[in-house]
């Protein structure tokens, strides 16, 4: 009996990821940007009242070891403006795309989860909630005029009325944060290459900049302790199902039509993938294991998330109190 419950808890765990990546693939959405190259989070509605906010979101970021004062304060200081300079060097723009984006739609975990499982879907949470934050941060208001702004509605609608989505925003954005700075000395001797000397040291300089901040250290130094995970027996099977999941969801945008879409999902699901591979590979003393090996293609969609999820954090902290009080 007892195996029984086991192999059906097996199958409803391989079902429901089956189901969250079908749904994954489809595209909710069309397009969220113009061809011409813009900051996404300059919207029409820049000039808000500038009143003091009361926090709604104080303490411990669940399951993390950082407060939200001090990501919002450290993202808004340190990280997104080295990001931002970061994702337009010729290296990282490899993957730059027309920010046709996916809306990934799931249902909410049901039965007991283990742990790691828990993580796992609030890592999908947190990219479903990033993706909603970046279409309402540039949406075509008027398609008869051309007119692109901020929709505060939608940003309400879609995430700051589901607490859960907020959190686990920040949960994804300090999950992949350490992934990006468990492994220093690996990211700053990787080979930045694209022909142009001056802007490949300027990606260089980038990365240490962000790897070894030391504002960073010294107020968040362990964003996520992924030490208690993958423990027990069932540790090794657990990471190998993960990485299969990661590998399915990819494989499953091959499937969708639109060249764009298909790209930029893939990208930003390889950039989750690459954060688990780092915090697989990495032990707890920070010695890049022998295994650990990163394609060129895994560097530049680690980073590109990360920014991507220090942007919507940015936008929710600076447009989100505004949009909760009207609506």
């Amino acid at each position: 009996m007892e195996g029984a419950r086991n192999g059906g808890g097996r199958r409803r765990w391989r079902w429901g990821w089956v189901v969250g990546a079908l749904i994954a693939v489809l595209l909710a959405t069309a397009a969220t940007s113009r061809n011409s190259p813009r900051n996404p989070l300059s919207g029409i509605t820049s000039k808000l009242c500038q009143c003091t906010e009361s926090r709604k979101y104080t303490g411990i970021v669940e399951d993390c070891c950082c407060d939200y004062e001090t990501v919002d304060s450290l993202n808004k200081e340190v990280l997104h403006p080295i990001l931002q300079d970061l994702v337009t060097t010729p290296f990282f723009r490899y993957f730059k795309l027309l920010m046709f984006l996916l809306v990934l739609i799931f249902s909410d975990p049901s039965g007991e989860f283990c742990q790691e499982k828990k993580v796992l879907y609030k890592l999908i949470s947190g990219l479903h909630s990033s993706i909603s934050v970046h279409i309402a941060s540039d949406y075509l208001l008027d398609e008869t005029d051309n007119l692109w702004g901020e929709n505060l509605e939608l940003l309400y609608d879609r995430v700051l009325k589901h607490p859960e989505r907020v959190r686990n925003l920040y949960f994804t954005y300090l999950f992949v944060l350490r992934a990006a700075t468990k492994a220093p000395d690996y990211l700053k001797q990787a080979e930045y290459n694209t022909g142009n000397l001056e802007e490949d040291l300027k990606t260089q300089s980038l990365v240490r900049q962000l790897v070894y901040n030391t504002k960073l250290q010294t107020a968040c130094p362990l964003p996520f302790d992924e030490a208690k995970l993958w423990q027990g027996e069932s540790g090794p099977e657990l990471k190998q199902q993960i990485q299969k999941q990661f590998r399915n969801i990819s494989a499953l945008m091959d499937c969708v039509g639109c060249e764009k879409c298909r790209l930029w999902g893939k990208l930003q699901i390889l950039g989750l993938g690459t954060a688990l591979k780092i915090l697989f590979s990495v032990d707890h003393q920070n010695y890049i294991n022998q295994q650990l090996q990163l394609q060129r293609n895994e560097v530049i969609a680690l980073m590109n998330l990360l920014n991507r999820l220090s942007e919507s954090v940015k936008f929710v902290h600076d447009k989100g109190p505004f949009a909760e009080r009207i609506l």
